[in-house]
């Protein structure tokens, strides 16, 4: 008996292994860019929307300091009104971060990260 006729299937097995290994890790790589891109899409528009509204507050924040400087006869205590209500609201942010931010965060990233795919597949 030839030896090549007994190893020849064990090869074509071994070169089936080494091609099923590389296709899922080249599925792992696609999922790993799908999810990655996806979350920094995400995140970008959140920094924008973000930026957005807090330049907005900004504004209402000073006109607000001006409105209530003009009724106090002090544009002084108008601004330090505000500057006021702006670290309550800090203070607020920071003792609920967890709460408001961290598990939020970790919510949406995992929706992103364990989402079914298309044909079903994890």
């Amino acid at each position: 008996m030839d030896p090549r006729t007994f190893l020849g299937p064990l090869e074509d097995i071994g070169n089936s292994v080494k091609d099923y290994a590389d296709n899922r890790l080249d599925q792992l790589k696609l999922k790993t860019t799908k999810r990655l891109t996806a979350s920094l899409a995400v995140l970008f528009a959140w920094v924008v929307i973000v930026l957005v509204i807090l330049v907005a507050f900004s504004f209402l924040a000073m006109a607000l300091g001006v409105w209530l400087g003009e009724i106090l006869g002090s544009q002084a205590y108008g601004m330090l009104i505000i500057a006021g209500i702006f670290l309550v609201v800090a203070l607020v942010f920071f003792l609920f971060r967890k709460r408001i931010f961290v598990n939020g965060l970790v919510r949406a990233f995992i929706t992103l990260f364990f989402e079914k795919d298309e044909e079903g597949l994890q």
